[in-house]
């Protein structure tokens, strides 16, 4: 059981693997299907999503510029996401809530279903060696 708001925690996520993954838009469908295996989304949690990942690349870049004003000598360390993050948040935005929510369902959707496929090929396998 679960308790609290976690959707920030959600967000954070789908933005750091974002940030990492050459495929900046094609993971967040494998990460919200993991998350959801566990805990599924209401529909006022998928709501805000979209809006809470740009949020969160909006705090990955004000954040660090502030940081190095207090700290220049850690500006190497601390610019790491900002640097690809302006790029990613401008094409989140440009893309538009319902075609990034879109492509995240349908890629969520296929990996469900290829690891359905790939526990099935191995039940089907195990219950083949068994018999034989």
């Amino acid at each position: 059981m679960y308790c609290g708001y976690y959707m920030f925690e959600v967000a954070t996520n789908l933005m750091y693997m974002m940030i990492e993954s050459k495929q900046l838009l094609e993971v967040g469908g494998p990460v919200l299907a993991g998350y959801e295996s566990v805990i599924p989304l209401t529909a006022e949690e998928r709501d805000v999503l979209y809006l809470l990942v740009l949020c969160r690349f909006c705090q990955s870049l004000v954040l660090p510029w502030h940081t190095v004003l207090l700290h220049p000598e850690d500006e190497e360390y601390l610019m790491i996401t900002a640097r690809t993050g302006k790029g990613h948040l401008l094409r989140l935005w440009n893309m538009g809530k319902e075609a990034v929510e879109q492509l995240w369902l349908v890629l969520g959707f296929t990996i469900c279903k290829v690891s359905l496929f790939m526990s099935q090929l191995h039940i089907f396998r195990f219950v083949f060696c068994f018999v034989l």
